[in-house]
């Protein structure tokens, strides 16, 4: 049965539906309908002020509610060419309540607000807003016009897992993108699908791979001349330039002539032209918000290749922090590793450790970009072995000078390796300083520099020997200068490979799991070989992971890779929790920032018979006690489902204050949950506790 004007009117279009129908219908009576179908023609032909104006015109004209509810949609779809993001708010409410009746038509809406939220640079409501359209989805009627919004939002989300740096969520998504393209039969969409495979080896760092499906791309988009042909121009210039094949690439961008002003700069940088990308961002006029934080992330790296390392660094590393609290983690690993770049540039092993950390970060998304990580990695560990090897060459002034990679890597920062630096000198002279006057030598407070003191310590595990030369000594001694270490670590990597018990060794010796604390009730402790086991079966259980981050159970592995992980770190103190003779949960301090004395909290009770029996709050009380008194401490966050009254109660019991409220922040059981968040300052915790 052929379709009506109207169905054809609500009805998802194609580029191929929009040329066929828009011969026909400059003929004919003027009806709604055909005015309708017609401005949506022209938005798929690239006339958007066009259609914009049209479309607005007809919804105040317009009484059947759907087709209201589809010009709504169009036009939030619209607004993110026409940079009218301020209006997308009002379209949705337009058309929330009849497209709700449509899944395809409420599935467009989802994805139109996900593309306007792409473009402000809020990766993670942009995702969020994606995986609701594809829920919505799903309940749609299947054929060709679920296909064609299916590929779209497939498309959509190829582009968002890249920005999140989750390679290889991006690579299935795009590979789905090109199968339902091929299935619609549209050349267009086809192309669209080979240039989103491009997107997605770009983002991962496959950059032949890359070339090879841009130029694909843009000989299918070339008789177009569309914004995506230019756009996939400027893409496969950028490529072809990081290749090293300059000439190509600058000859691909003239061709384009589009881009942002940051992506010429960006092109100038890969020319080798610093000043020339410092004229464009300098000429230029101050733009949107989500414009100017890439156009930061340029400067940063112009100014540090202009002769300001130490500034460039400074501005990478605050569009780094920009970068990663809107989910564009793919930007922030970039910022990351211009900055480790620079840092190394600037003192030989300060960008190494960082480096090598990336690199692995990488690979475990399933990247394999950044060669600048790779080659800054290369360089540290060429210096690394200089240090530990050419024992008659002197590369640095001193032996901390030597160990500066594996302090960085320990996380020490630049301040706590200059305390060293201070240590070791007193050393030299033979001095017997009080900490006094050590802190008047350092320019602090010598509450300050007890401080420090015990960050070094903590970050260093020297154990429970005493007195400040053990910090000098333990600094100096790179962790295989110690024959029998050096020993037992080449038997666990040789066990590992052959299939044995590396992981429980792991488990029983790594440097920062908690020292056991006893209470009345329970005593915290670290964990033994079989236990990661007991993780597995309490997080199967969904009365245990109701309130907790994650829904989801974890494998055997993965729960051993966390554990020893998390031994292995140097920013994290954890605990199994035991009472009545058996370990009955979990409890932690992580992502430790030494420099500013803050953590986040941590507390699971997997075994439900032992719940409202006053465990928690006991964990929570000897967990915060070690973490003012002996981690030195300033504060800690921690956070629990608004409807999680046990835990709150035990929060608060233990000093912990509501700070905020993050709304509809967890979805569970088929609905949005807020997020109560709580801290505790050392100040208040120790009035309730003196002594």
């Amino acid at each position: 049965m052929p379709l009506t004007m109207r169905d054809q009117a609500i009805a998802p279009l194609s580029r191929a539906d929009a040329e066929r129908l828009l011969r026909t219908l400059h003929v004919g009576r003027q009806t709604i309908e055909r005015r309708v179908l017609r401005a949506r023609c022209l938005k798929y032909l690239e006339s958007f002020d066009v259609a914009w104006a049209e479309l607005s015109e007809l919804m105040t004209v317009v009484k059947d509610p759907l087709l209201r509810a589809r010009i709504a949609v169009d036009l939030v779809h619209l607004a993110y060419y026409l940079v009218r993001g301020d209006e997308v708010a009002r379209l949705t409410r337009e058309a929330q309540a009849e497209a709700a009746s449509d899944p395809l038509m409420l599935a467009e809406l989802r994805l139109g607000r996900s593309i306007n939220l792409t473009a402000a640079n809020d990766v993670t409501n942009a995702l969020r807003e994606a995986r609701w359209a594809e829920d919505t989805l799903a309940a749609a009627p299947r054929g060709r016009s679920r296909d064609l919004v299916a590929t779209r939002l497939q498309r959509q989300l190829a582009h968002l897992l890249s920005h999140a740096a989750d390679y290889r969520g991006a690579k299935a998504a795009a590979e789905g993108t090109l199968r339902l393209a091929g299935r619609l039969g549209d050349p267009w969409e086809a192309a669209w699908g080979i240039y989103t495979m491009g997107f997605a080896a770009w983002y991962a760092g496959r950059i032949d791979e890359a070339v090879e499906h841009f130029t694909k791309a843009e000989e299918a988009l070339s008789p177009y001349r569309s914004s995506l042909w230019r756009y996939t121009l400027l893409c496969l210039a950028a490529c072809r330039m990081q290749r090293g094949e300059l000439a190509e690439g600058d000859r691909l961008a003239r061709q384009s002539a589009s881009g942002a002003a940051e992506d010429q700069a960006h092109l100038a940088l890969l020319r080798g032209e610093a000043e020339v990308g410092e004229r464009i961002l300098a000429r230029t006029p101050k733009g949107f918000p989500a414009d100017e934080h890439f156009r930061d992330f340029v400067r940063g790296i112009v100014h540090a290749q202009r002769g300001d390392p130490r500034g460039g660094v400074r501005m990478i590393e605050e569009v780094a922090k920009e970068f990663e609290s809107r989910g564009m983690e793919h930007w922030a690993i970039g910022a990351a590793v211009h900055a480790a770049y620079w840092r190394e540039q600037t003192v030989r092993g300060a960008g190494a450790a960082r480096a090598a950390n990336l690199v692995r970060d990488i690979g475990a998304r399933d990247g394999e970009g950044f060669a600048l990580a790779r080659a800054i990695r290369a360089r540290g560990e060429s210096a690394l072995r200089r240090s530990t090897s050419d024992a008659d060459v002197p590369v640095g002034a001193s032996d901390l000078d030597e160990a500066t990679f594996h302090l960085r890597a320990a996380g020490l920062t630049w301040r706590e390796l200059g305390i060293l630096r201070e240590l070791e000198r007193v050393r030299g002279e033979n001095a017997d300083l009080d900490r006094a006057t050590l802190a008047q030598r350092l320019g602090v407070s010598p509450n300050t520099l007890r401080v420090h003191l015990t960050r070094i310590r903590a970050k260093l595990d020297v154990g429970e020997r005493r007195g400040d030369e053990v910090l000098t000594e333990h600094a100096a001694r790179p962790p295989d200068a110690d024959p029998r270490e050096a020993r037992r670590r080449r038997e666990a990597r040789r066990r590992g490979a052959a299939g044995g018990c590396a992981r429980d060794e792991g488990l029983g010796s790594a440097a920062m799991f908690g020292p056991v604390l006893k209470g009345t009730k329970v005593t915290l402790r670290p964990p033994q070989e079989k236990e990661p086991a007991l993780f597995v079966e309490w997080f199967a259980d969904t009365e245990v992971t109701r309130f907790l981050g994650t829904a989801f159970p974890m494998s055997l592995q993965q729960e051993e890779d966390f554990v020893k992980r998390i031994g292995e770190s140097k920013n994290d103190v954890w605990w199994m929790i035991e009472a009545e003779g058996r370990a009955i949960g979990a409890s932690g301090i992580h992502r430790i920032d030494w420099i500013n004395g803050h953590a986040i909290t941590g507390t699971v009770i997997g075994e439900k018979d032992c719940w409202r029996k006053g465990y928690g709050s006991e964990a929570m009380a000897l967990r915060t006690e070690y973490a003012f008194r002996q981690l030195n401490l300033h504060k800690l966050k921690s956070g629990a489902f608004m409807e999680n009254e046990p835990s709150k109660r035990a929060l608060q019991k233990v000093g912990y204050r509501q700070v905020g409220v993050y709304r509809e922040d967890f979805w569970r059981d088929g609905r949005w949950h807020d997020h109560w968040e709580c801290e505790v300052l050392r100040g208040e915790w120790e009035k309730q506790h003196p002594g």
